[in-house]
C-alpha cells in the first residue's frame, strides 16, 4: 500500500536542459524523504523532457506532466491539480533546494500550526557567488494583514518559492495566465484564505540569476502589460488600510520600468512606441490617485506623468541625472 506523501514539490520547466537535473537532484537528496516531485513540462522544445523522463524511470516519487507553453504560473496550476501531499512547495528549474529545505519548511508550518510558511533564500550569480540573502527576518508569526504589509514594504519577497503551502488552500487558489508577476496574485489570493503565517530564518533555496533569466530579458510589450494586469488583479486583495502602500509600490515599479526602458531602448527593434505609450498611460492613471501618498512620491509621479505633456524622451533625460545610481545598479543586474 502506497503512503501519501507529506510534501509535493512542483517544478515547472521550459527549455531548462542546462539546469533541470541539478534542480531535481536537490529534491531527491533532501534529508526529509516523505515527498513527491511533479515535473511540469511547459512546452519545452529542447532536451528537458528527455532528462525529466529519465528520472521517472529511476524513481517512483517523480511524476511527469506536460502543458502548452503558457508560462510558469499555468504550469504550476497543473501541478497543484495533481498534488497528493498535505503540503506543497514550488521550485523553479534553475534553482536548487538546500539539503534540509523540506525538513525546515515542514517544521516551520507544522510546529506553529500555520497556513503558510516563509523562509529565507540566497540570490546567486551564474557563477555561484552570493549576491544577497532575501527575507531577513527572525522566526515569528504574522497575521495575513501583517504579511501583506511586509510584501508591500519589500520586507518579504512575494515569490512562490522558498515557501510552504497547505495543499487544501492552494487547490482553491490558482495562478493567473501571466508570464510576469503571477506569483504576487497567487500569494495575495492565498492569504485571503489563511489566518496564521510563520516565518523562519532558515535558508531553504538558492536562486540563480542567469543572464537569460526572465528578470534580465529585454523589456517587451508583453512584460509591461502583464505587470500592469497583475497589479489590477492584486488590487482586490489589498486591505483598504494598505492602499497607499500599494500605490507607492506601483509607482516604484513604474519608475523601474521607465529606467529599464531607457537602458534597453537602443537594443529594441520593435515595440518601442507601444511600450512608451503604455508607460505614459500608466503614469496618467496613477496620477489621479496621487493625493493618497506622501509628497516625495507625488513629485516622482508628477515627473513620470510629465511624459504625457513634454514627451517621454525628455523625462528619460531627466531621470538619467536624477536616478543615475539606480540606472547603474539596473545595468549591473541586466548585464
Amino acid at each position: 500500500m502506497k503512503t501519501t506523501p507529506k510534501i509535493s514539490v512542483i517544478i515547472p520547466f521550459f527549455n531548462a536542459e542546462m539546469f533541470l537535473e541539478r534542480a531535481i537532484n536537490s529534491v531527491l537528496n533532501q534529508s526529509f524523504k516523505n515527498f513527491e516531485v511533479l515535473l511540469i513540462n511547459d512546452g519545452s522544445t529542447d532536451n528537458s523532457a528527455i532528462i525529466a523522463k529519465q528520472f521517472i524511470k529511476n524513481s517512483t516519487q517523480i511524476k511527469y506532466l506536460k502543458t502548452e507553453n503558457k508560462g510558469p504560473g499555468i504550469a504550476r496550476n497543473t501541478g497543484i491539480k495533481h498534488t497528493k501531499g498535505k503540503y506543497l512547495v514550488f521550485l523553479d528549474a534553475d534553482d536548487i533546494l538546500d539539503k534540509n529545505a523540506l525538513k525546515n519548511l515542514h517544521t516551520c508550518i507544522t510546529s506553529t500550526k500555520s497556513d503558510l510558511g516563509i523562509a529565507r533564500h540566497k540570490m546567486l550569480t551564474s557563477n555561484g557567488d552570493e549576491i544577497k540573502t532575501a527575507n531577513l527576518f527572525n522566526d515569528t508569526i504574522l497575521t495575513k494583514f501583517e504579511t501583506v504589509k511586509a510584501f508591500l514594504k519589500n520586507e518579504i519577497i512575494p515569490t512562490s518559492w522558498a515557501k510552504i503551502y497547505k495543499t487544501e488552500i492552494a487547490k482553491k487558489t490558482f495562478f493567473p495566465d501571466l508570464f510576469w508577476k503571477e506569483d504576487d496574485v497567487f500569494i495575495l489570493n492565498y492569504l485571503q484564505k489563511a489566518k496564521k503565517i510563520a516565518l523562519t530564518n532558515k535558508v531553504v533555496l538558492f536562486n540563480h540569476c542567469y543572464s537569460n533569466s526572465l528578470t534580465r530579458q529585454l523589456i517587451s510589450t508583453e512584460m509591461v502589460k502583464d505587470i500592469f494586469t497583475s497589479y489590477s488583479l492584486q488590487d482586490k486583495y489589498i486591505p483598504h488600510a494598505l492602499k497607499s502602500l500599494f500605490l507607492k509600490q506601483q509607482i516604484q515599479t513604474l519608475l523601474d520600468l521607465f529606467l529599464i526602458f531607457k537602458i534597453d531602448s537602443k537594443k529594441m527593434e520593435k515595440d518601442k512606441k507601444e511600450i512608451a505609450s503604455l508607460l505614459k498611460k500608466r503614469a496618467s492613471d496613477l496620477a489621479h490617485l496621487s493625493t493618497k501618498i506622501n509628497l516625495k512620491k507625488r513629485i516622482l509621479l508628477f515627473l513620470l506623468n510629465l511624459s504625457n505633456q513634454i514627451g517621454i524622451s525628455f523625462v528619460l533625460l531627466l531621470l538619467s541625472f536624477l536616478k543615475n545610481n539606480q540606472i547603474k545598479k539596473l545595468k549591473e543586474i541586466k548585464n
